[in-house]
């Protein structure tokens, strides 16, 4: 399991080789990454000049659906699962700039938060869970969740 991880990491395909070393037969490999340079990102960029998921020197890695599915393959995994989260760059598109204000940011969490709840309390979890996949099919949405097996 790594979270936030990646993005540090000088060399995060050593850590999916090595990985699979330890993982028992039945073992998965996790890992959670923020989804930089995704469409809504670029569109937002247009907006605000300035690139805000860039977060040097903390992250000398960046990754996309793509990238990291790849990496996965690449160091063979099979894939058993991905997903996105809410992207929070539709709030960017509609004039809620949170990147130049915080209380903004927090005031739009609370939106995603809000929208995943009614859709909770409405029994359409499933649908939410569709749409969040849907999004990771497009390569949209904020961070990455992908789950894999060591290739048999």
């Amino acid at each position: 399991y790594t979270h936030g991880v990646l993005e540090r990491l000088r060399d995060p395909k050593e850590l999916f080789i090595m990985s699979k070393k330890y993982l028992s037969k039945n073992g998965i490999f996790f890992t959670s990454v923020a989804n930089d340079f995704n469409l809504f990102q670029a569109a937002a960029l247009k907006k605000i000049k300035k690139p805000w998921w860039i977060v040097a020197p903390e992250h000398i890695n960046y990754f996309s659906i793509k990238s990291i599915f790849n990496l996965f393959k690449k160091t063979g995994y099979k894939v058993l699962e991905k997903n996105s989260s809410f992207p929070l760059e539709i709030f960017l598109l509609m004039d809620e700039n949170y990147v130049q204000n915080p209380n903004l940011g927090k005031k739009i969490h609370k939106k995603r938060i809000i929208f995943e709840k009614s859709l909770k309390d409405s029994g359409l979890s499933e649908l939410n869970d569709a749409y969040l996949n849907a999004l990771s099919n497009l390569g949209i949405g904020r961070q990455i969740d992908m789950i894999g097996c060591k290739k048999r």
